[in-house]
C-alpha cells in the first residue's frame, strides 16, 4: 500500500510525529521555514520538497527510513539543505510540473549525520522526469530547459544521473568523493561547472542522446570518457601525475575536446579513440592552453605571434616511435636535433607553445607542445598534449583545430 500526506509547518510541533504504513510511503513537504523533525518521521521512505523560500534547512536527525528526497519544481532556484542525513540517499529526484515551459529547481544540498555515509562504493541515482497524472512525460518546448541548480552529495563515489524527461537539462554536480558517473539523457545534459572530485575516473555517457557538455580537469586521475553520438563538448585534464591519461572514446557525432591549460602537457596527455578527421569532423580546442592562431597544416611555421600547428607528413620522415610518454617525446626531439643531420625545414620558425602533429609508427598522430628552442631553432623541448588513434597525420585540416 502507497500513501501520502501533505506537512504544512505550522501544523507540526516537536510532539507531533508522522508514521507510514506498509509499502513505499510518500511525504509532501513545503518549507516556509527551517524544520528539524527529531526522530519525528518513520516508515516514510520518500519524501518531495519546494522551498518556498531563500534558503531553508531541513533536518533529518533519527530518520533512518527516508531513502529518496524529490525536490518539486516551482519555478524558483531557492536552496534546501538536508542536514543529519541518516544514511547516503538512494534517490535524488527532479519532479517537474507537468507543462512543457522552462522549469527551474531549487538547489540541494545533503549533508550525513556524523559517521555516517563512510563506505568506498555508496551510490546515489538522480531520476529527472516530468510525468502527468497518467504518467506520460511531458516534453518541453523547443529553447525550455530543465534548470536543476546546484546538486551538492556528500561521499557518494557512484552517481548515476537519468534524465528521463523529454528535455534538454543543466546542473552544477558537487560531490568531491566521486569516482564513476554514470550518464543518460534523452536529449542535451549540460554540466555547468566543472566536476569537483579529484578522484573521478570514469564517466559513461553511452546514454546521452543529445549534446553532453562536461569538464572533467579536476581530476588528479587518469580518466575513461566514453561518449554517445551527440556533438559532444569536454574539457580533458592531464591528472595530477606526469602519465596520467584522459581517453575520450568518441561518438559519431561532431565533437569537441576542449584541452585544460594547466594539466595536459605537464601532467599527462589525453588519448581519443574514434577521432573523425577531415572537413567537419571532431574539433580539438586548443584556446584555452595556448594564444591559439590557426595556420594551414602540412606547412611550415610562420614565426608569427600566434601559436602555429604544423602538420608533419611521411614525406619528411617524421616518424616517430615509443611505447610512453617519455619515449616518445625523447624520440620526437632526437627527430628536430640537428647534430643528428634531423633539422627539418619545418622548424625553422617554431617558437614556444607551438604545436607540432607528427605520424608514428602505429598509425597514430601525435600531438606536440614545443617548450624550448635552441639558439639554432631546433626544438629542444617539448611535452606530449595529445594522442589521435588510427589517425594519419596527413588526413587533419585545419577545422579539426581551434
Amino acid at each position: 500500500m502507497q500513501s501520502s500526506g501533505t506537512l504544512h509547518l505550522g501544523d507540526f510541533t516537536d510532539k507531533d510525529k508522522v508514521t507510514g504504513g506498509d509499502g513505499t510511503d510518500r511525504l509532501d513537504v513545503t518549507l516556509n521555514a527551517n524544520l528539524a523533525t527529531k526522530n519525528q518521521i518513520s516508515g516514510i521512505e520518500t519524501i518531495s520538497a519546494s522551498a518556498n523560500g531563500a534558503a531553508f534547512t531541513f533536518n533529518l536527525s533519527g530518520n533512518t527510513d527516508i531513502k529518496t528526497f524529490i525536490v518539486r519544481e516551482d519555478g524558483g532556484a531557492n536552496t534546501i539543505t538536508l542536514t543529519n542525513a541518516e544514511q547516503v540517499l538512494q534517490t535524488v529526484g527532479y519532479q517537474g510540473n507537468e507543462t512543457n515551459g522552462n522549469q527551474t529547481f531549487d538547489n540541494l544540498t545533503v549533508n550525513l549525520a556524523p559517521g555516517k555515509g563512510t563506505g568506498s562504493s555508496d551510490a546515489t541515482t538522480v531520476v529527472v522526469n516530468n510525468k502527468d497524472a497518467s504518467g506520460a512525460e511531458v516534453a518541453l518546448a523547443t529553447g525550455n530547459a530543465f534548470n536543476l541548480g546546484t546538486l551538492t552529495l556528500p561521499n557518494v563515489e557512484n552517481v548515476t544521473i537519468d534524465v528521463q524527461a523529454n528535455g534538454n537539462a543543466n546542473l552544477t554536480l558537487s560531490d568531491t568523493a566521486l569516482t564513476s558517473l554514470t550518464l543518460k539523457a534523452t536529449k542535451d545534459l549540460t554540466f555547468n561547472a566543472a566536476l569537483n572530485s579529484t578522484k573521478l575516473t570514469t564517466v559513461d555517457a553511452t546514454g546521452v542522446n543529445g549534446k553532453l557538455t562536461i569538464d572533467t580537469s579536476f581530476s588528479n586521475e587518469s580518466v575513461t570518457i566514453s561518449l554517445g553520438n551527440g556533438n559532444n563538448v569536454v574539457t580533458v585534464g592531464g591528472g595530477n601525475g606526469t602519465d596520467d591519461i584522459t581517453l575520450v572514446q568518441l561518438g559519431t557525432g561532431a565533437n569537441t575536446i576542449a584541452l585544460d591549460p594547466t594539466t595536459v602537457g605537464p601532467n599527462g596527455f589525453f588519448i581519443a579513440t574514434g577521432f573523425n578527421a577531415g572537413v567537419g569532423g571532431d574539433l580539438i580546442d586548443f584556446t584555452g592552453l595556448v594564444n591559439f592562431e590557426s595556420k594551414a597544416l602540412n606547412a611550415a611555421a610562420t614565426g608569427s605571434a600566434g601559436v602555429d600547428v604544423v602538420a608533419v607528413t611521411n614525406a619528411n620522415a617524421m616518424n616517430v616511435t615509443g611505447s610512453d610518454e617519455a619515449t616518445l617525446i625523447a624520440n620526437f626531439l632526437a627527430l628536430t636535433n640537428p647534430t643528428a643531420g634531423n633539422d627539418n625545414a619545418f622548424d625553422n620558425n617554431l617558437s614556444v607553445g607551438d604545436l607540432v602533429v607528427v605520424n608514428g609508427n602505429d598509425s597514430n598522430a601525435y600531438i606536440f607542445r614545443v617548450t624550448a628552442v635552441n639558439a639554432d631553432v631546433d626544438i629542444s623541448g617539448a611535452q606530449l598534449v595529445g594522442v589521435l588513434t588510427g589517425v594519419n597525420a596527413a588526413q587533419l585540416v585545419p577545422g579539426n583545430f581551434s
